[in-house]
């Protein structure tokens, strides 16, 4: 359960983060690039060949080198994400677990 606190410094540091891309992206651009993103993968995703599912459909699409780019990419995304957060920790969160001594 979270504690008022945490929700607070959770805020905070999402609030931090939104501030500092805000301040490094040109947001009409990324706009753009993300609702034609959007539109295609909506017109994409009526395709016959998407709808059928399975493990072997999922299979079939990693062929296609968009697809692999794109899994390839969010991976990535996570990862370093993941990395940054850990490295930045004490600075990011007020309290972290690693904090605690046993």
């Amino acid at each position: 359960m979270m504690t008022d606190r945490l929700v607070e410094r959770s805020t905070g540091a999402i609030l931090s983060m939104v501030e500092a891309f805000l301040t490094q992206v040109d947001m009409k651009e990324l706009i753009n690039a993300i609702n034609s993103s959007t539109q295609e993968t909506l017109k994409e995703s009526t395709d016959e060949k998407y709808r059928k599912g399975g493990i072997f459909s999922l299979i079939s699409l990693m062929k296609n080198p968009e697809i692999m780019s794109g899994l390839k990419f969010m991976l990535l995304l996570a990862k370093n994400i993941t990395k940054n957060l850990r490295k930045n920790e004490h600075d990011i969160f007020i309290g972290s677990p690693t904090d605690k001594k046993e």
